[in-house]
């Protein structure tokens, strides 16, 4: 790892804490925080960053059948968690219980009835697309070749109008046009496909670009609007 270049570990602490960095690249990562003080001081301020967007959530409070069908196995759950009156009654709990109540709840039944996810292939290539003004994250990029995807994570995104979308360039270099790799989420995350050509192509891509285009995309295949943001990718 290059710790001479703090945007390569800074965009990895950022992996960290989301949780997108799994498998080897996970565990050589938390070796190095073991040594590395400023490591672990990066991935402390991806996670407060993180906890912002997380405080800023309203409370969802889960249907009564939920909560009765989770109790049905799990008694002790009905004990610790479920109020001396009806169900109703947690309208009244302060907003920060509610929430906790229903994210254990909606943890346990993630747990006992969601699907077994196997662990996800380890990413090759990661990407932080910064505001050039502000320097703040707008965009958090994995490239995991193992299931042909890009997952895409909105940090900071800028405004965009409704009939504007954010389009998603590859920088092959030497005089290459630019590919594109698809639409950016306004909010929230995304995934982008990558067919094999792509991948071969991003492996040993200059860079990364982001254009303001009509909504949906460019009608041309090539860039029409200005160009908002680059980035690197780098390799883990």
């Amino acid at each position: 790892m290059k710790f001479h270049d703090p945007n390569r570990y800074e965009i990895l602490a950022g992996e960290y804490a989301l949780g997108t960095l799994s498998g080897p690249a996970r565990r050589r990562f938390e070796r190095y925080m073991e040594y590395y003080p400023f490591l672990r001081r990066a991935v402390e301020t991806w996670e407060a960053r993180f906890n912002s967007v997380v405080e800023g959530l309203e409370p969802v409070e889960p249907p009564p059948r939920i909560w009765e069908q989770v109790c049905e196995d799990n008694p002790e759950l009905r004990r610790r968690f479920e109020p001396k009156g009806l169900w109703s009654d947690l309208r009244i709990w302060k907003p920060l219980a509610l929430f906790a109540s229903a994210l254990a709840v909606l943890l346990v039944v993630y747990l006992n009835f969601g699907p077994r996810v196997p662990e996800l292939a380890p990413p090759s290539q990661v990407a932080m697309i910064q505001d050039p003004k502000s320097a703040e994250p707008a965009f958090l990029l994995t490239v995991v070749p193992g299931e042909k995807r890009i997952k895409v994570t909105a940090m900071k995104p800028p405004e965009t109008a409704a009939d504007k979308s954010l389009e998603l360039w590859m920088l092959p270099g030497k005089d290459q046009a630019p590919v594109s790799l698809g639409l950016l989420p306004k909010s929230g995350s995304a995934e982008l496909p990558l067919s094999e050509e792509k991948l071969k192509v991003l492996a040993g891509a200059a860079g990364l670009a982001v254009s303001l285009e009509p909504r949906g995309g460019s009608p041309t295949g090539a860039p029409t609007g200005p160009v908002l943001f680059q980035a690197s990718l780098y390799s883990i």
